[in-house]
């Protein structure tokens, strides 16, 4: 039967990896692991950013176990968008399968197991979270790791399995650190209820705990060390994009893990199909989850629940506490204990705890109300299968490649562009993405791609008299000079007439330039951080590509 769910999970995953527009996370991390599987060292060498202090060179701005892995992987399978997302989900079906073992183990019931990891599976969120090109699948599998390991440990008492323990939270946060804070959270309570802390000779165990952690932290510093004002810089910029926002304590976890919720299952923002689908799965998990709690306190059998409970409510706490309502990927650390109760709640209801007139009618409430999560999911990835409009691949970012491609390029042309156009164009110099959009270096492009919306207003622009200022201001002047060969809702591919007429290609608009982009007030400031897929002129196509894409990242 697990068999069966990794199937399912899998082929639901692949109807999508090549439908969602590739964007700032997934190439730029990509960059660097492709750099390590080419050349040996994490530098991003064709794109910059100017907060983000020679990140051409050194990879200090996200944690390295995600591109060190990343990095063997491509080096072996490839490294176009297909093959790293293809990752992502290699390493969620591996987390499924820890998954269902440890609570297995938790909970000694083999049928709460298969049943809380055949919704987990086809959670609508947690299939596009593990699908994109980001460090949060194997964060997922890591911590995973880490908690069947503890459990382990408390039937075996095997001092090897209290070293991989560790070991494995040490990775889980050298992937994520909230996914590590997560899992050193799971593990210590699961060491509390196995009475773990009073075993005899409890110190060596310590130290063989400590030696998991001691290793890896030791690799990382090493690295570190190669430059250690840069990682400050990198690291520092990084984290001042994910703290949350200001205040009292409470209001802010709360207000941060409603805003995820909000965003992971389309509460936010116009009310399309999609998002109706997820939110009726979400009220499912919910609705389950009060259940099991009505039916604890009736039975008094808390402890069946408590540690999933703490699981739970302990990484709710982290992320709300550590994270800014905008990024919606660190429930997969949360989602699993939800459904867990959930699922507990239904077969309680099945198995007829939960008395009612008609134990009949109790079962098939029960069963209705699990099924809903599972055919609204059947239902949305079938959409995703069949409808054009999902498919903002082909639709934003495709076109414009094979634009390019379909050019008489020669080995020393260059296109400068969105770093999302490494997927297409490759990593290895054809691209450029010289700052974030900023185009600071001057250098005379034959090709140049813009957003769509670049220059339109109402789009933020950078600071007054600031150096990306200045290079935007230089960018759209070389513009009025280009002519625009084509566009999409996203995008839009400029050449150089002179380039055109040297590579015998017909100039689209003989008689003049390109219309000069239209400038915009600049009373915003360009911050740092990671831009999602850009929006779509169509309003179906538009909402359904934010529906695929969160507004924030790593």
């Amino acid at each position: 039967m697990l068999a069966v769910i990794l199937v399912i999970y899998i082929a639901h995953g692949w109807a999508i990896i090549n439908k969602q527009t590739p964007w700032f996370d997934e190439v730029t991390l990509s960059a660097h692991a492709n750099s390590l599987a080419i050349h040996g060292d994490l530098g991003s060498r064709y794109w910059s950013i100017p907060t983000l202090p020679n990140v051409e060179a050194y990879a200090y701005h996200i944690m390295p176990g995600y591109l060190v892995t990343l990095g063997g992987w491509m080096g072996v399978v490839g490294n176009d968008m297909v093959s790293v997302r293809a990752f992502s989900i290699f390493t969620g079906a591996l987390g499924i399968v820890l998954f269902f073992l440890a609570i297995r183990r938790l909970t000694n019931a083999p049928t709460l197991a298969l049943l809380a990891t055949g919704v987990l599976s086809a959670d609508i969120p947690f299939i596009q979270y593990t699908t994109y090109g980001r460090p949060d699948s194997l964060a997922f599998l890591l911590a995973m790791a880490a908690l069947w390991s503890a459990l382990r440990f408390g039937q075996t008492r095997a001092p090897r399995q209290l070293f991989f323990t560790h070991l494995f939270t040490c990775l889980a946060g050298l992937t994520h650190p909230l996914a590590g804070l997560s899992a050193l959270a799971w593990v210590l309570i699961t060491h509390w209820r196995q009475d773990d802390f009073r075993l005899p000779g409890l110190l060596k165990l310590a130290a063989l705990a400590l030696l998991g952690y001691l290793l890896p932290a030791l690799a990382w510093l090493g690295y570190i060390l190669q430059s250690p004002a840069d990682f400050i810089g990198q690291f520092m910029t990084n984290q001042g994009h994910h703290t949350a926002n200001e205040g009292n304590f409470l209001v802010k976890v709360i207000t941060n893990v409603l805003g995820k919720f909000a965003l992971a299952y389309g509460l936010s923002g116009a009310v399309t199909a999609a998002s109706w689908i997820k939110t009726l799965a979400l009220a499912s998990y919910l609705a389950l989850s009060a259940t099991a709690f009505a039916l604890a306190l009736r039975q008094r059998a808390w402890r069946t629940l408590i540690a999933p409970v703490l699981f739970g409510g302990v990484s709710l706490l982290i992320i709300g506490a550590m994270s800014n309502p905008h990024n919606p990927f660190y429930l997969l650390y949360v989602l699993p204990w939800i459904i867990l109760l959930a699922a507990w709640g239904t077969l309680q209801l099945w198995g007829g705890a939960w008395r009612v007139k008609n134990q009949r009618v109790g079962r098939f409430i029960a069963l209705l109300i699990l099924a809903a999560p599972l055919g609204l999911s059947a239902a949305s990835q079938a959409r995703w299968r069949l409808s054009e409009a999902m498919d903002s691949h082909a639709l934003l970012h495709k076109p414009v490649v094979d634009s390019v491609l379909a050019l008489p390029l020669q080995p020393q042309d260059k296109v400068l562009g969105p770093a999302a156009f490494f997927y297409g164009l490759g990593f290895e110099g054809r691209l450029i993405a010289d700052e974030w959009f900023g185009y600071k270096s001057g250098i005379h492009y034959p090709l140049i791609i813009i957003d769509a919306k670049q220059f339109e207003p109402g789009t933020p622009q950078p600071a007054p008299n600031s150096e990306v200022a200045h290079a935007w201001a230089r960018l759209r002047d070389q513009l009025s000079q280009y002519r625009l060969l084509m566009q999409t809702p996203a995008y839009k591919l400029y050449a150089d007439p002179a380039w055109l007429r040297q590579r015998g290609v017909a100039d689209p608009n003989p008689e003049q330039g390109a219309a000069d982009p239209a400038p915009a007030e600049a009373n915003a400031d360009v911050e740092a951080e990671s831009i999602a897929p850009p929006n779509v002129a169509d309003p179906a196509a538009a909402q359904d590509a934010a529906d695929a894409a969160p507004a924030e990242a790593e």
